[in-house]
């Protein structure tokens, strides 16, 4: 049978077609879970496109804006963690991002960057509005982004179906030989297989993880187990004194979506132990989640911690009790001491984390001899490379390339064994 060979203009149609599914897919996932986002997100958009005359004159110009990437390995979608920005070589990265605060931020510090406007809106618009234009005139754009490099490239990102990670991953898969995407764990990975839109990281080549119980633990939900990498947290471990007195944070749960029920149980729990804190005359602070907050959910803890995450994370060694939070994940890398509490709600796979102890909802109790026996806490030692996060990338990307080269040289053993 003769073999077709389709134009390039078709191949982009037919890629760009199964993306549209895929957007429509998890976009629905999306709204469903969250219902009352719906009507935010179709404001959103359409927000974006009614910009005032100054704004939409600086995006204008901004997107006008090209640097010369043909010599780019590492392209950083968006700047959740400065860090790895900042850590990779900077000859050799490339930040994309759709947000004008990181195009100070690059300007700043001497990156080169390349600004994608209203990408975010333009998605939202096909998906309310079933209007491809624009979306496939931002597909095209993005494939040249990568055509001007015939060199090997690694796309970063921290979330799969956001627009710019999107069109990234479908426009790399015109040339897998070069372009290759790597996912950067953003959160403690908690979902199976029955909803595909919560299992960040699934869709990238190569995903780079906290911990070894996340690598053991995504090794059983992730489609690429062998893909898998353990790079420690995305940050640089920050210094923790060896001793101190006993200080508490009281961790709010992340991650239940609109599993209210389990926020408000969870919340029940939090306060009891911030009550038999207060007996014990120990001084504790209560910190919320960033993106479920719930109103007055302040009034019952005596202080409330807002402190950026690197000054909570560093100085004195601590005690973080919780349920499920990548804060927990955060300070038991760190060295503090973690008391995971079991509720009976939770699903076994949120007992994930590693932990100093893990107690049940029942046994609060052994919270006061846990903390007695700790008046004088000390930083723990952990077996997380205290590598700087530059040297960890590095070993990280080693690791991927060699990967790469053994798939590579698997792949010509099969052709000419076929031939």
């Amino acid at each position: 049978m003769k073999e077709v060979h389709l134009s390039e203009e078709a191949m982009h149609l037919k890629l760009f077609n199964r993306m549209l599914k895929e957007i429509k897919q998890f976009t629905e996932m999306r709204t469903k879970g969250h219902p009352l986002d719906v009507p935010a997100l179709g404001e959103v958009y359409k927000l974006a496109f009614k910009e005032n005359l100054i704004k939409r004159l600086v995006k204008y110009t901004l997107s006008k804006k090209n640097w010369s990437n043909g010599n780019k390995k590492f392209f950083v979608l968006g700047l959740r963690y400065k860090e790895i920005l900042t850590s990779l070589p900077k000859a050799e990265t490339l930040l994309i991002t759709n947000s004008v605060r990181e195009v100070l931020f690059c300007i700043f510090r001497g990156y080169n960057w390349i600004y994608i406007a209203h990408a975010e809106a333009i998605l939202l618009k096909f998906f309310f509005e079933a209007d491809t234009n624009q979306l496939f005139s931002l597909f095209k754009k993005v494939i040249r982004l990568l055509n001007k490099s015939n060199r090997k490239k690694f796309i970063l990102s921290t979330w799969d179906f956001e627009a710019l990670p999107t069109l990234f991953r479908w426009a790399s898969k015109l040339n897998k030989e070069i372009n290759h995407t790597v996912g950067l764990q953003h959160g403690v990975l908690l979902r199976d297989k029955k909803n595909p839109y919560m299992l960040q990281g699934n869709l990238a080549d190569f995903i780079l993880l906290y911990s070894s119980s996340q690598v053991n633990f995504a090794k059983k939900i992730f489609d690429k187990p062998d893909n898998l990498i353990e790079l420690g947290p995305p940050w640089n471990i920050p210094a923790v004194e060896d001793k101190a007195s006993c200080e508490v944070i009281l961790v709010s749960g992340g991650g239940w979506g609109s599993e209210n029920e389990l926020h408000l149980k969870t919340l029940d729990i939090l306060i009891d132990t911030s009550r038999l804190l207060e007996e014990l005359k120990i001084d504790y602070s209560f910190r919320p989640h960033p993106s479920y907050i719930l109103e007055g959910e302040f009034k019952n803890f005596k202080r409330i911690n807002t402190q950026p995450l690197e000054q909570v994370l560093s100085g004195n060694p601590k005690v973080f009790i919780g349920f499920c939070s990548t804060l927990l994940l955060d300070a038991y890398c760190c060295g503090h001491t973690v008391i995971q509490i079991n509720h009976e709600m939770q699903k076994k796979d949120y007992l994930i984390l590693e932990s100093d102890f893990v107690i049940s909802e029942k046994e609060l109790n052994l919270i006061s001899q846990i903390i007695k026996d700790n008046v004088i806490l000390k930083r723990r030692n952990r077996d997380v490379s205290s590598n700087t996060l530059d040297l960890r990338l590095r070993d990280a990307f080693n690791h991927i390339e060699k990967k790469l080269l053994e798939n590579s040289n698997e792949r010509k053993k099969n052709d000419l064994r076929e031939n």
